[in-house]
């Protein structure tokens, strides 16, 4: 990828923040130096129920849209590029359409919010999980709707929610 397209795609990753927000997966894989290096800067790590480490998502370094954590962050988190980064990179979509896309989704992600309980103590944070877990005060149309933008935009339709 060349300078300019990884300017690009810094760009639209610090303006969106989904995939760190738990809009498209629950966990972050990490290894043992991992654990540690974020440790040290308190992001909690959690053992999942097949023994893997990991930090449950939305990730407790997410300061807005950006990473607060970005020095440290996980392998994983260096090399994912969602649907609309990789489109972004090719040259495939422009810049100012990628932020419109990351907006649409935001937007739709805050409907989302507004049509759920207000969080319980320990509750998880992101909208999609809370939507499973409780269902929308509306019914269920307006999370299909978010779940194909999501898909369609940022996923592709192989790619598994974690």
């Amino acid at each position: 990828m060349t300078e300019d397209a990884l300017s690009r795609l810094s760009e639209l990753c610090q303006g969106c923040g989904l995939c760190c927000g738990g809009s498209f997966f629950r966990y972050v894989m990490l290894t043992e130096p991992e654990v540690t290096r974020l440790a040290g800067v308190r992001v909690e790590t959690v053992i999942r129920r097949d023994g893997l480490k990991a930090i449950r998502l939305p990730c407790q370094g997410l300061a807005g849209t950006r990473c607060g954590v970005y020095t440290v962050r996980p392998e994983a988190c260096r090399a994912y590029v969602c649907l609309l980064g990789q489109w972004l990179g090719r040259g495939d979509v422009a810049l100012s359409e990628a932020l419109d896309r990351v907006h649409e989704a935001q937007a739709l992600l805050t409907e989302v919010d507004e049509n759920l309980p207000p969080l319980g103590e320990g509750e998880l944070k992101a909208s999609l999980q809370r939507a499973y877990q409780h269902g929308l005060l509306c019914g269920p149309a307006l999370l299909r709707r978010t779940e194909a933008f999501l898909r369609d935009w940022f996923l592709g339709p192989d790619e598994p929610r974690r």
